[in-house]
């Protein structure tokens, strides 16, 4: 911490000695934290993943500090290796550092939802998990050796992992992952059929571009590598599912490793793939024979158009087939029916085998065109458009 700086000695010889004395008192001193109206403190943590953090913490009634973000409404609490969320407790220091063995699950996850929020409030102007400033509440140390995350209405639950050779599960793109649950939730995307492996890569593809936003010189395409032992691991790959190391995806609508009764983590690679290929770019044939290239858009378009397409276009949407024309309404929507982005949305599309001939036999129906309202997308999509280079 500093100190508060000493006073100037006036060279007089009376005054000397006191002088000394009291800069001594003053240099060793500690400042007390600054602690904002709603109790906000800054303070720090040790992650597990990302090493020491600042966060912001919650000043208790008796003095101490724990993980609570009153402004973002974020709670971090943990639940002992229990599974009852209502017997979940705050992690509390006497400091505002919080950097125990015990509490570095905790500070990852609530590092990582600070992060999360500030980004979407940032580049899409929301508010909350649920576009309302809706509280947060995540539970750490979830059972024992659990291997899983799950997000459900504005809670979260994160295991120890032990399974695969794995860590916590409180990497940050998983962290982004659980939360943009809350998303499709609120854009009223299911999670039966088709949809569900759709819900899933789209919780993979916003994890992916709050990844590159919060850390760009760490983030890839695979899906959680942080959580695994072993170097070169990772749950899922999205520029090529089917090497993925623990669920190998098809890349292809109907190609290889495609299951008509696929359940939502087995099917979701097409549209992994899709928007990579969006991305980047690249070229090559699939599973179905088809040769195809897409020329890339980036990050900062992509994630733009992603995010339009579920958070205004699939609402009650089921297939693939609707992903598809979603996605082209919102390139259309915001930079032009014959800009250079709605040609490669489709040409990605085509490259993973989602064509308009399955439009035509799903019978799938182009949503009804909306107007773009929403201010910060708005001067996002401006300053897109000033550039010139992808």
């Amino acid at each position: 911490m500093r100190a508060t700086p000493p006073r100037p000695i006036r060279r007089t010889p009376l005054a000397g000695a006191a002088s000394i004395v009291a800069i001594a008192f003053t240099l060793v001193l500690p400042r007390a934290p600054a602690v904002d109206a709603d109790g906000a403190v800054r303070g720090r943590g040790a992650t597990l993943y990302d090493g020491e953090v600042e966060l912001v913490v919650e000043r208790t009634d008796d003095g101490r500090f724990r993980l609570r973000d009153p402004e973002r409404r974020i709670v971090t609490l943990d639940a002992r290796n229990g599974t009852d969320a209502a017997q979940s407790v705050d992690i509390t220091s006497a400091t505002p550092a919080f950097e125990t063995e015990r509490a570095a699950a905790a500070v990852s996850v609530h590092w990582a939802a600070v992060r999360l929020l500030d980004y979407w409030r940032e580049r899409f102007g929301r508010r909350g998990w649920d576009g309302r400033g809706g509280e947060l509440r995540q539970h750490v140390h979830w059972g024992k050796n659990h291997f899983n995350a799950t997000f459900d209405r504005g809670q979260v639950v994160y295991g120890d992992g032990g399974a695969h050779e794995s860590t916590a599960i409180v990497s940050l793109d998983y962290v982004g992952h659980e939360v943009s649950h809350g998303i499709t939730l609120t854009a009223g995307v299911g999670y039966e059929g088709e949809i569900a492996a759709l819900n899933e890569s789209y919780s993979d593809i916003l994890a992916k571009c709050f990844e590159r936003w919060a850390k760009p010189d760490r983030s890839s395409w695979l899906v959680f590598p942080e959580i695994y032992r072993t170097p070169g691991r990772a749950t899922r790959s999205m520029s090529d599912p089917k090497r993925s190391w623990l669920s190998a995806q098809p890349d292809t609508y109907r190609g290889e490793l495609w299951r008509d009764d696929g359940g939502p983590h087995e099917n979701g690679g097409p549209q992994n793939r899709w928007f990579h290929l969006l991305v980047e770019g690249g070229h090559g044939a699939n599973d179905l024979g088809d040769r195809f290239r897409v020329d890339g858009i980036g990050w900062a378009r992509a994630e733009q158009l992603v995010w339009r397409a579920v958070t205004v276009y699939m609402r009650g949407r089921t297939s693939y087939a609707d992903a598809r024309l979603a996605a082209d309404q919102a390139a259309a929507d915001l930079f032009g029916a014959s800009g250079r982005e709605r040609r490669s949305v489709l040409a990605a599309w085509d490259a993973v085998g989602v064509t308009d001939a399955i439009v035509r036999e799903t019978r799938a129906k182009r949503p009804e065109p909306r107007k773009v309202e929403n201010a910060t997308v708005v001067e996002r999509v401006r300053a897109l458009r000033r550039r010139r280079r992808y």
